[in-house]
Order: C-alpha cells, then structure tokens, then sequence
C-alpha cells in the first residue's frame, strides 16, 4: 500500500515531467513526434526530451517527503518521464476515440472548475494530468519503492 508521501511524490513528478514537456515543446519545439501525430500531433521530440528530464528535479524532494535514495527510487525516476508520455498518449487516444477535445470539456462551465483546471489555457489540467499519474502510481507500487 502506498503512503500518502509516497503519492504525493508520484503526482509531483508527473506534473513536473508534464510541466517540462510542455514548456520544453512551446519554447524549443522544433521536431514533430512522428510517432505518436496520429495521436497527438502538437506533441514535439523536445516536448518530450523535456519532461523526461524534469522528472530529476524531483530528487531534492525525496528527504523532505520521507523517501530514501534507493535503486528502486532511481529506476522509478529514470523510466517516470517516459511512462507519464505513455499514460498522456493513453488519455489522448481515448478522448480521440471519444471526440473530446479537453477532459474537462463536461465541467468547463462550472466556476470553480474554470479557475482550478484552466490556469493556463492550452496545458490541460489536473484531469488531463491524471492520465499520466495513474500510469505512474501503478509503476510506483510494481518497483515497490520503500519508505524508510
């Protein structure tokens, strides 16, 4: 069974690598992914390059959680980035298959959804963000990552 440290350090890292790639995409994306445009066309080799590289700036966070440096936590961190792709290109082949343009799409009308799920237009939200954390929390739980 998971922590909630444990958790919350899951969701820090998606949303780093989410985070990361993004950015990385908006500012150096230069490189459509071939791979995945019949999914997510926008997305971008430096998009992601980037998130997977954000997902190391998670390690300072390890001791304040309560999470020691171990190898399952450096086998968690090095295949998190890839794995929080994996799960966004899950979420966006659904809502292809679906035709829904945003996760939130049901629920944009709602004040309080509006403020918490769009801050930025155009990077999804926390429901878009789901699609890789649950990914990552099954990942997570499988290396078994101890808390000490």
């Amino acid at each position: 069974m998971l922590t909630k440290e444990q958790i919350l350090f899951v969701v820090i890292v998606c949303s780093l690598s989410d985070v990361g790639a993004f950015t990385f995409g908006k500012l150096l994306g230069k490189h459509k992914a071939k791979f995945s445009a019949k999914i997510s066309p926008n997305k971008t080799v430096e998009g992601y390059v980037g998130g997977i590289l954000c997902t190391a700036i998670a390690i300072p966070i390890c001791p304040l959680l309560g999470l020691e440096y171990n190898p399952q936590l450096i086998v968690f961190l090095a295949i998190c980035g890839v794995t929080a792709e994996i799960g966004d290109l899950l979420g966006s082949a659904t809502k292809r298959q679906l035709d829904i343009k945003d996760s939130g799409d049901g629920i944009r009308n709602v004040p309080v959804f509006n403020v918490i799920e769009y801050p930025l237009r155009g990077h999804g939200g926390y429901l878009d963000r789901l699609d890789s954390i649950s990914l990552n929390l099954l990942l997570f739980a499988l290396i078994n990552v101890p808390k000490y």
